[in-house]
């Protein structure tokens, strides 16, 4: 594993950054104990967190709208309004 990590360290760590199944407390242990060359930690950390980074955008503005909106759309039913 720690030959595999020294060779192809950027693509096993993007998989493993990709992966929801992983931790990312974990992933960083993995990554400081195995030969992974720190550049290619650094750029698979850069690349890998991106996809997250954007779902939970998307998430954070869809719940903005419903605030907004009210649950249904309408917010002229809504008691707060």
């Amino acid at each position: 594993v720690d030959r595999a990590f020294g060779t192809m360290g950027f693509r096993l760590f993007l998989l493993l950054r990709l992966s929801p199944a992983m931790p990312f407390n974990a992933l960083n242990y993995i990554g400081g104990i195995t030969a992974i060359n720190f550049k290619d930690y650094w750029w698979a950390t850069s690349v890998g967190v991106v996809p997250g980074l954007i779902w939970t955008i998307f998430v954070g503005a869809t719940f903005g709208t419903v605030d907004q909106r009210g649950v249904d759309g309408n917010k002229e039913f809504d008691e707060n309004a």
